[in-house]
């Protein structure tokens, strides 16, 4: 006599639910919700503004005669890159509400109950994210690089014969999505808008900025392995490095060392943001 051993409805349920909610269909619904946001475009567009705005002004400054006659001289490479520092603070805060928004308005409630596979929704965020970020810094950065070199006129020249050139020229977009996928991973982890962009205004703006300037061997030692200080190494140049060099003890990581170690911190958010999504109830 065979016996028929019926699937559980809940396994079936499952199953069935994991067939659906594929990470591509989870994209697609992340990339509707994140670029339909008003708020979404008005901020990709400060920071587009505010890069291109500093490449511009560099462009300007680079036409001064006053600079020759006071040994003062301006790599062009700086016109692509000047403006990352400005145009990061708009990123990590739509990084960050990328993720928080929903928590503040409850909506996470909806968004975790259409996709219950809760690391293949921080997932999607996070390339959703990125992409998005990749995209408007690789836009800016040519704007910012055009813009500076047609004002700069022949005070300029920028070329992409050597390795250094082309590694400094893609620095921006590298960096960006970096700093947006740890903005990201903060967001998710604590899981409020405020907090988290404070937290992240704080480190990058204040106190990797005090750190840089306090004659205080232990804050000489942890400094370089902050975030935006080692990630920020990608944008110099070879001799820069060594002029650094020449005049810290410190230690002075590489540029793709740099980058590596901004990449780690993201990384580090975002396993933890995952924990505590897995974990805890929303």
């Amino acid at each position: 006599m065979s016996t028929t051993t019926l699937e559980p409805a809940a396994a079936r349920s499952n199953v069935s639910a994991s067939a659906r909610l594929t990470l591509p269909r989870v994209l697609v619904s992340e990339w509707r919700k994140l670029t339909t946001l008003r708020s979404t475009w008005w901020t990709l567009l400060i920071a587009v503004l505010v890069h291109v705005g500093m490449g511009a002004l560099i462009g300007l400054t680079m036409r001064m005669d006053e600079l020759e006659s006071m040994g003062i001289s301006i790599d062009a490479t700086t016109l692509a890159v000047a403006g990352a520092q400005f145009s990061q603070l708009a990123i990590v805060v739509l990084a960050v509400m990328a993720i928080t928004a929903e928590y503040s308005t409850g909506q996470i409630r909806s968004t975790v109950t259409a996709v219950p596979f809760r690391l293949r929704l921080l997932t999607a965020k996070a390339i959703v994210v990125s992409t998005i970020t990749l995209l408007v810094a690789v836009v800016a950065t040519g704007l910012s690089l055009g813009v500076g070199l047609l004002i700069a006129g022949d005070a300029a020249e920028f070329g992409l014969s050597t390795a250094e050139n082309a590694r400094i020229l893609a620095a921006t977009p590298l960096y960006l999505v970096a700093i947006a996928l740890f903005g990201l991973g903060l967001g998710a982890l604590l899981r409020s808008t405020a907090g988290a962009i404070a937290l992240l205004m704080a480190l990058l703006v204040v106190v990797e900025n005090a750190f840089a300037v306090i004659p205080w061997r232990p804050i000489e030692l942890i400094s370089p392995w902050l975030p935006q200080t080692a990630g920020s190494r990608i944008f110099f140049g070879d001799e820069e490095i060594e002029q650094v060099r020449a005049m810290t003890e410190a230690i002075v990581l590489s540029p793709w060392q740099g980058y590596l170690v901004l990449l780690a911190w993201a990384a580090l958010a975002l396993t933890l943001a995952g924990i505590r999504l897995r974990g805890r109830d929303v």
